[in-house]
């Protein structure tokens, strides 16, 4: 009978579904919620950047370490940079009471003081500080306001003249440009293309899946590569996967839930070339294999010679 045709078609291609689960989750992870994935992620983007900022730190102290910890840094450039932007009311009032305004009181502290120079060590450290206005990083919850970043960029300028001259004497320029354009490209262009043109009012890794998994431009996925831990690595992968098992989902004529892998299998074709940047060859391997169990599951099982609803799924939800 019809009835004892559908039973059997649903618990072949239950058995289907559980094997495509069971494959996902042995390559690409246990399975999680959608936002439990979100904030994973954006917790391994934060953490790389922090990271990043570690190994940017150390460069400039291979260069410190190179030319002298203790030896002085003529502060001049500092000082008079710090004092144009004093001068100018506009840009000075619109620093109030912002975390720059701290670091411009404590430099002129120090020009008041009358001190002429800092060892690189001390140095150091407001080069960091500066820094971490100069090139904010949104994906750590930075906030970002156009006055203080301009004028920090401009202080961290005076700040990197005055170090180009001393390591240009001290014979220790290229360490120290190594370190300098690793801290402000690097940082910075992670920051536009992650924040900006992805997470911005977003916070959930579905809401740029379009953008992340696009096979006419797989750009910004290969940044993304080099970019995350592989533990952001593989949730990216398990959002494709769950993008792709929804956008699969059908409903057959007994009212089951559904899962159309004709669907599903012309997609994953579709995508072979992105795929291959996503997925490592032994996983796509996988995935190919199943794109094709399932294909054929759907054609055996469908209900009626008219019918493309697809394989029911059940648990496998």
């Amino acid at each position: 009978s019809s009835g004892t045709f559908l039973r059997m078609a649903e618990k072949q291609s239950e058995q289907i579904a559980r094997a495509g689960t069971a494959m996902a989750e042995r390559e690409f992870g246990p399975s999680m919620d959608v936002m439990t994935r979100s904030n994973r992620f954006l917790t391994a983007l934060q953490g790389r950047v922090k990271d990043t900022k570690a190994e940017a730190q150390a460069l400039f102290d291979q260069y410190m370490h190179a030319a002298g910890p203790r030896s002085i840094l003529n502060l001049a450039p500092l000082y008079a940079e710090t004092r144009a932007i004093i001068a100018d009311q506009p840009v000075f009032r619109s620093l109030r009471n912002t975390k720059l305004m701290g670091h411009i009181d404590d430099i002129e502290t120090l020009r008041r003081q009358g001190v002429a120079g800092l060892s690189l060590q001390q140095v150091r450290n407001i080069r960091s500080a500066l820094g971490d206005i100069a090139f904010p990083s949104r994906l750590e919850g930075a906030v970002t306001v156009d006055a203080p970043v301009a004028a920090a960029k401009r202080l961290w300028g005076s700040l990197k003249d005055a170090l180009d001259a001393h390591a240009a004497a001290t014979n220790t320029k290229p360490l120290l440009d190594v370190a300098n354009q690793f801290y402000s490209t690097t940082i910075g262009a992670w920051d536009s293309r992650f924040y900006t043109s992805l997470l911005a009012n977003e916070k959930s890794l579905g809401a740029f899946s379009r953008q992340l998994f696009n096979p006419r431009d797989p750009g910004m996925l290969i940044d993304a590569k080099t970019a995350v831990t592989p533990a952001g690595w593989q949730l990216i992968q398990q959002q494709y996967w769950d993008d792709l098992w929804t956008q699969s989902a059908a409903t057959l004529p007994s009212g089951m839930a559904g899962f159309n892998g004709i669907k599903f299998a012309d997609r994953i074709q579709k995508d072979q070339t992105m795929l291959k940047i996503l997925l490592d060859p032994d996983q796509l391997h996988a995935v190919n294999e199943f794109a094709a169990a399932a294909r054929l599951a759907t054609r055996s099982n469908l209900i009626s010679p008219d019918s493309a609803m697809g394989i029911f799924v059940g648990s496998a939800q």
